[in-house]
């Protein structure tokens, strides 16, 4: 299953490293657990409320993807290889759908 976020939970998102570095065309895309998704629906509805940024904070810290998300801990064992297959079938379907002559 696939939902897309319009707002990003964050200002340092991947894509944006990326395109400091010269890939302006640069995208990212994340898997997130259940979990993850319970969260970042909360913050969102927090976000309506006009919460302060310290809960915020708090609400996201909850989330496991945050456990390491650009902390020093960050680190390519924690990719789940499930999860970078579903990222890549998503693209390459897509990419067959642009290609197609029926789309």
């Amino acid at each position: 299953m696939t939902n897309r976020f319009d707002r990003i939970v964050t200002n340092t998102a991947d894509h944006i490293s990326f395109r400091q570095g010269g890939l302006i065309d640069a995208f990212t895309i994340t898997c997130i657990s259940e979990a993850d998704q319970t969260i970042a629906t909360h913050y969102y509805k927090a976000m309506e409320f006009d919460v302060d940024r310290q809960t915020l904070y708090e609400i996201l810290q909850q989330a496991p993807l945050f456990r390491h998300y650009h902390q020093p801990t960050d680190l390519s064992v924690y990719m789940s290889e499930k999860s970078i297959q579903m990222a890549l079938n998503t693209v390459w379907n897509k990419l067959l759908l642009l290609d197609s002559p029926n789309r």
